[in-house]
């Protein structure tokens, strides 16, 4: 996974945040060590503090960001981990002459509050991302931009004509905040110029893998 980009989340604050409530536990368990006349060794006591910080950092990285306590959101970053469904709609221009292709695709998001992995396959290809931006509510624009590298997959039609290329993608939420649903556009770049329409909509919450077995192009709708 990669590091990635959250506009409109102020993620200094919440460092900060865990920073005093783990001096604060840190002070606390101090507290009760002196109150019971516990005597632990220097090198043991004295980086209690940072120990803390690290175990509060990676456990609301990994899990508490994510949870909803009475109905307060923890974090304003969606959560977008899970296998997700849908097509992409590959559109005719001046470098395609061919009809506008629908082509179902399947999508995986892993992700942590600082951590992100988009994967993307189609019966032809398998992209990964290499750098995200979220965007929340409350700017010009919300969403999931993304750039990504796509490869052929072996054996497929395309193999041949099709090399390593990279694009961009940028996805917004079907509706006000809800995130399980992503409409957009994708381009290519100009090593194989291609570009259209992607709809996608989540299955599970599961970070599972689904395996490839029964794509097939359709028309365009």
């Amino acid at each position: 996974m990669h590091e990635y980009t959250a506009i409109g989340v102020d993620r200094t604050r919440t460092i900060a945040l865990l920073a005093v409530c783990a001096t604060a536990i840190f002070l606390a368990i101090g507290w009760l060590i002196d109150s019971t006349r516990v005597r632990l060794p220097f090198w043991l006591s004295s980086p209690g503090a940072l120990l803390w910080f690290a175990l509060l950092f990676k456990a609301y990285d990994q899990y508490l960001w994510r949870i909803s306590p009475l109905g307060f959101h923890l974090s304003k970053i969606p959560d977008l981990t899970g296998s997700w469904e849908g097509f992409i709609t590959i559109e005719a221009g001046e470098h395609r002459a061919e009809e506008p292709e629908h082509i179902p695709c399947r999508v995986r998001f892993e992700q942590t509050w600082t951590r992100l992995r988009h994967s993307f396959e189609t019966q032809f290809t398998n992209a990964e991302s290499t750098s995200a931006t979220i965007i929340i509510s409350g700017q010009a624009w919300s969403g999931l931009h993304y750039e990504y590298e796509t490869r052929p997959k072996p054996g497929s039609q395309y193999e041949a004509g099709m090399g390593v290329h990279h694009g961009t993608a940028r996805l917004e939420p079907s509706g006000e905040g809800d995130w399980t649903r992503l409409t957009g556009e994708f381009f290519n770049d100009r090593n194989y110029f291609r570009f259209g329409r992607y709809d996608i909509h989540r299955q599970t919450s599961q970070p599972a893998h689904l395996p490839w077995t029964d794509a097939r192009r359709t028309p365009a709708p």
